[in-house]
């Protein structure tokens, strides 16, 4: 280990400043009640880095310790400390270098974009009892379309840790994801915490992950701004950027974010992540994400580089575009239906979810995966809605978007 760092994760307001605190009873050795404020704290995160010369890599792992005394792993990326020789390559893919995929690769970066619908539905449409296997079902159930996919680099959104859902040491998505996609480094951040003034010490929380085959060489995140009198941006929002080193390509930045239900709120975020975006260095650029918005908005026409937004403008292109032609804005056309608009699942009318990119790379293919629900619910009735009990079970409320570029 070269490098270890602890944090408390307490519990504060938006400002970053007030805390959440509770009253507590003790009785003293002499009988006597004394009554005292404690904050709330949800866990420690240990923030460690590892070189391992033997295998020539550098970890660096997020481990999240809560208060069952369960630990975590929110983050863990790993790369080579240097390039290995050429004759030397035998005996790293033998001691498991190939697991990041250093070899060269035989097609341009393939990415996928998926909204994972965090752990709906709740135990309202199935009882408490039969929730964890039918959210397994589900999770399963995308994670098969994720997998037919054959994508790298991967950008999840509404990944959630859930400390009421699932048994001691499994309520984090990220690791239910992780442990399906084995061959992947990855790295979560939580946006959104759900707090419960009555239930002080219940963690919630909601954020996007990357996952990658090919080396996280950095990763860090923006915060965005919240209008907290908006009844529709009453959730924190982020975007999550990793630098991933591409065999025979070269570094990507990578973005990932799911924007807020607020419009004004969304165009000024937009602005954010575009200046955000300018910094990187990676010689091609993505982003990806549930954006909330429809193409013929001004807020995608602003990221597509087709309108102006508060007087900026931006050089992205619309991967989907590259390939296909927009459907009418709701179209009722059964082919648009099913290969062209990507939200909501059971009853799909429009187009929210994107790859946007800039830089180096075209388009070679662009295509909507996770339209069918599971074999053995497909005949259920499709006009209920994904919140019955009755309805088909399909992988999320939204579809994946994935692109490959040459």
């Amino acid at each position: 280990m070269v490098y270890s760092t602890v944090f408390p994760l307490k519990v504060t307001g938006d400002n970053g400043e007030s805390e959440m605190t509770i009253l507590q009873d003790n009785s003293g050795a002499n009988g006597q009640m004394y009554r005292f404020t404690s904050q709330v704290t949800f866990g420690f995160n240990f923030y460690l880095t590892l070189e391992d010369i033997k295998f020539n890599l550098r970890h660096r792992v997020v481990v999240a310790l809560d208060r069952e005394a369960e630990h975590n792993v929110f983050q863990h990326t790993f790369a080579p400390l240097e390039q290995v020789k050429e004759e030397e390559t035998e005996d790293a893919t033998e001691c498991g270098l190939s697991e990041v995929e250093c070899s060269a690769a035989t097609s341009g970066p393939r990415i996928l974009s998926y909204n994972v619908w965090n752990t709906n539905p709740s135990s309202d449409v199935y009882g408490a009892g039969r929730r964890w296997d039918q959210y397994t079902k589900r999770l399963d159930h995308l994670v098969k379309f994720v997998t037919e996919a054959q994508a790298g680099i991967i950008g999840f959104q509404e990944v959630r840790y859930d400390g009421v859902f699932g048994e001691p040491g499994n309520h984090a998505q990220v690791k239910h994801l992780a442990d399906r996609l084995p061959g992947y480094q990855y790295v979560y951040q939580a946006a959104m915490s759900y707090l419960n003034s009555r239930v002080p010490y219940e963690r919630i929380e909601e954020g996007p992950a990357i996952f990658s085959k090919y080396p996280i060489v950095a990763t860090d995140y923006l915060l965005l701004s919240r209008d907290p009198n908006d009844p529709n941006d009453s959730h924190q929002r982020l975007c999550l950027h990793a630098v991933i080193d591409y065999p025979q390509w070269g570094e990507i930045d990578v973005y990932v974010t799911h924007l807020s239900l607020s419009e004004r709120s969304r165009e000024q975020t937009k602005i954010e992540i575009w200046e955000y975006m300018r910094q990187g260095k990676g010689k091609t650029q993505v982003l990806l994400g549930d954006l909330n918005s429809e193409p013929q908005s001004l807020g995608i026409q602003f990221l597509s580089g087709k309108a102006q937004l508060l007087g900026q403008t931006t050089d992205m292109k619309d991967a989907w575009l590259e390939i296909h032609e927009e459907a009418e804005p709701r179209s009722t056309d059964l082919d648009d239906r099913q290969h062209k608009f990507t939200f909501p699942s059971d009853s799909p009318s429009k187009r929210i979810d994107f790859v946007l990119y800039r830089g180096e790379g075209q388009v070679k293919e662009c295509e909507i995966i996770g339209q069918a629900p599971t074999e053995d619910t497909k005949n259920f009735p499709d006009d209920v809605g994904m919140l019955h009990s009755s309805s088909p079970i399909y992988a999320s409320d939204h579809r994946g978007v994935v692109v490959e570029f040459k």
